[in-house]
């Protein structure tokens, strides 16, 4: 069957319309140092995809990623030695594969993470088991910092308790002078003369 000439030109038009308001890939590379497929885009980015988390790449090695190939739109990319390919507007929307794989991966994470809770737990509950027993045990042992003597840390140490017994020594020696001053044994005298009066008799009853 053949169409019309008039109908060429619009889907030309259409075409043209399209590629005008989406982005599309005009180099395509595997990065060997950060392991990520790099996409560049006609309007300058770079998208940064690792090949394990797209459909068809999951078990790539990086000799399969040598050579990628755009599709003439600018919207596919092709792995030849995979036989696979990728939708440039699907990666911008975080769609890496088919709905039916896309599901399954989600499935699978789900899982994954589920898994890794109930572990999380079972190393919660073995703690919990080891800190009851330790306390019923008394605890953990107290840790006693020990240092080598000569080292910086011992002898700083060491300046400072000689400091506090001679600060000790002096704040003895201070309150026995002050106990020996005359103004306080004055004071010592007159409180031993002090003696306290006998309270007042209370009136007595009358008649």
């Amino acid at each position: 069957m053949d169409l019309p000439p008039h109908h060429f030109a619009t889907a030309n038009a259409r075409a043209a319309q399209r590629f005008a308001h989406e982005t599309r890939a005009v180099a395509a590379r595997y990065d060997r140092r950060t392991a990520r497929l790099v996409i560049t885009l006609d309007n300058g980015l770079e998208l940064g995809l690792r090949p394990q988390d797209a459909q068809g790449l999951e078990n790539a090695r990086p000799a399969d990623l040598a050579v990628l190939e755009i599709s003439p739109s600018g919207q596919g990319i092709h792995v030849p030695a995979l036989d696979a390919d990728l939708y440039v507007p699907g990666l911008l929307q975080g769609l890496f594969g088919s709905r039916a794989w896309m599901s399954r991966r989600a499935v699978e994470r789900q899982a994954a993470a589920a898994l890794g809770a109930a572990g999380g737990r079972a190393r919660s509950e073995a703690k919990r088991r080891a800190a009851q027993e330790n306390g019923r045990l008394g605890g953990r042992p107290r840790k006693v910092l020990t240092e080598t003597p000569g080292t910086p840390m011992a002898m700083r140490a060491a300046a400072l308790l000689e400091a506090i017994q001679g600060f000790d020594e002096e704040f003895i020696r201070s309150a026995e002078e002050l106990r020996q001053t005359p103004q306080s044994q004055a004071q010592s005298q007159q409180g031993a003369e002090a003696k306290p009066q006998p309270p007042l008799n209370p009136a007595a009853p009358s008649r």
